[in-house]
């Protein structure tokens, strides 16, 4: 055993030795949330390297806050925190389980932009469905580009494993879970799930209907990982390069923050993977999940008289976007990029025919931040918010 753990700290070392520069996910204009089950974090076989490499990876991807799971050491943890205090990171570590199991939940934010109301754990009573690890709630006044949200946030790790009792379980606390949301829904509450939910949204592990099927055909949600789940791209990594396992880390929130939310169609943070040697067995087996939002109103996704919804992708983007649109008869069309401020920085204008169509923009030379691609159409005007990042 105590070779082993040796030969563990060797390559823990050399991961945090060998990190890379990672892509950084966050915008001065945008709030970032992002959830990571950070595999053990502290049991004693990750040492300090593990720690390092999570600093690594929350101080680089500058994302305003992150709800973790299995935060196993509260004293590595608050060694985390103590990493991040420079660049403006506080943390709230989450109660020990009911069962006195080692796993915990925590958050870290960045004060500068979060203001923590309250933390609790909710829905006493399940503590069984839940695996005894309680949702971790959060309140919080987030604040971006001079508007400010009040939202709650739970941060879950469900019930894990196939078996029949294992999805028994998932799915009394699926239902426990989204009573508790939708009360909020009706309240008038901005409120966001996210976390290691141990099954997919669009089919369950075991096999049939996922148990947080409600959420998923209820109109009064949107699910940032919907892509990824319904194309099963791993979040769980069931090998070193993370191309085979499950999508079982998810994100989402009530309509009220749809407006607002930067869509991404594949929102794992997946170069982690390339930036430490043998992540997934020394960092992490879970990657880490991103959703970004503007906080400020967008106009409605319908496109001009004639013409189908505009889209822009990739989102985020870094050197070249592309919108793409329809068009049912010949148009005079303009394409605009806007800044927050509202200035024009990227402008196109054409006679196009019917059809579809994907223009090109060329973005390399914008500033990370919000911007807003506007389409017009023999008068008519849609428009659709994209962000820039390094």
């Amino acid at each position: 055993m105590r070779s082993f753990s040796l030969f563990a700290a060797v390559l823990l070392s050399a991961a945090a030795a060998s990190a890379q520069s990672l892509p950084p996910q966050g915008a001065d204009a945008t709030f970032e949330v992002a959830t990571w089950n950070i595999e053990n974090f502290g049991s004693g076989s990750g040492g300090t390297a593990q720690r390092e490499a999570a600093a690594e990876v929350i101080r680089q991807a500058d994302v305003d806050l992150w709800a973790l799971q299995e935060i196993v050491d509260a004293t590595d943890f608050q060694a985390l925190l103590q990493e991040l205090v420079d660049d403006g990171y506080r943390g709230i570590l989450g109660p020990t389980p009911s069962a006195g199991g080692a796993q915990r939940l925590a958050y870290i934010y960045n004060e500068d932009v979060v203001t923590v109301v309250f933390t609790r754990s909710v829905l006493q009573g399940n503590e069984y469905a839940f695996a005894y690890r309680l949702p971790f709630e959060m309140q919080a006044s987030v604040t971006v580009g001079g508007q400010t949200q009040s939202l709650r946030l739970l941060n879950i790790h469900a019930k894990c494993c196939s078996d029949q009792n294992s999805y028994n379980r998932r799915a009394d606390a699926a239902a426990a879970l989204k009573e508790f949301t939708d009360e909020y829904i009706e309240d008038g509450r901005a409120v966001m799930v996210l976390g290691d939910f141990n099954d997919r949204l669009n089919v369950s592990i075991s096999g049939g209907l996922s148990p947080y099927r409600p959420y998923r055909t209820d109109p009064d949600y949107t699910i940032a990982t919907y892509d990824i789940d319904r194309l099963n791209v791993p979040t769980y990594c069931s090998n070193g390069s993370c191309t085979s396992g499950s999508a079982i880390d998810q994100i989402l929130f009530s309509n009220d923050l749809a407006a607002s939310y930067v869509e991404d169609e594949d929102p794992r943070y997946e170069e982690v993977v390339s930036a430490f040697s043998s992540y997934t067995s020394t960092v992490s087996d879970h990657l880490p999940v991103i959703a970004r939002f503007t906080l400020v109103p967008v106009s409605a996704e319908e496109g001009p008289a004639g013409a189908a919804a505009l889209a822009v992708a990739p989102n985020p983007v870094r050197s070249q976007a592309t919108a793409r649109f329809t068009l049912a008869a010949p148009a005079e069309v303009r394409v605009d990029v806007l800044d927050a401020l509202g200035r024009r920085v990227v402008r196109q204008s054409r006679t196009l025919g019917a059809g579809e169509h994907a223009l090109p923009l060329d973005t390399s030379a914008l500033s990370p931040g919000v911007y807003v691609v506007r389409l017009e159409a023999d008068g008519a005007v849609s428009t659709r918010t994209f962000v820039r990042v390094r």
